[in-house]
């Protein structure tokens, strides 16, 4: 998850080593992180976690603080460029520039990423989405209008 570094192309293996421990030792839910939204990544962890433990349950984070745009960009870029699609008016370490906006690359980037809770669930088999920050600041939020009017005019 990119809290704890391991050695230099290890993190995959001791997530999934991590996450089939957890589950033989009581766990009932995982939450896997990863480092981008990707889902043949995803899907790729949960099917060899699954191959240990067929009914293993995944939630998964659909972090605000990963950059959507570009990593939804690079991904149909890298995409594009495996499937041998000229790629000569896009240039990859800047796809983030607004000249790629109303670009094919830009709305098929878009595209993914309205479809990526759906393609997630069905391609990587994750159970249940949800966004921590939004859901922190929301409990904090009403968490202090709730002391606020408790402890005000409101009694």
């Amino acid at each position: 998850s990119n809290l704890f570094q391991f050695r230099a192309g290890t993190g995959e293996d001791r997530c999934v080593l991590d996450c089939i421990t957890s589950l033989q030792n009581g766990a009932d839910l995982l939450w896997i992180e990863t480092e981008k939204p990707h889902v043949g990544q995803i899907g790729g962890m949960v099917n060899r976690i699954r191959e240990v433990i067929p009914n293993a349950k995944l939630v998964y984070n659909n972090s605000p603080s990963f950059n959507w745009t570009l990593n939804f960009r690079q991904q149909v870029f890298d995409a594009w460029a495996e499937e041998g699609k000229d790629l000569s008016a896009y240039n990859r370490d800047n796809l983030m520039s607004v000249e790629y906006d109303e670009s094919e690359l830009s709305a098929e980037a878009d595209r993914r990423i309205q479809s990526f809770q759906a393609d997630a669930a069905r391609e990587a088999g994750i159970f249940h989405h949800l966004i921590t920050l939004p859901t922190y600041h929301t409990a904090a939020l009403s968490t202090d209008n709730l002391a606020k009017e408790y402890f005000g005019e409101q009694g």
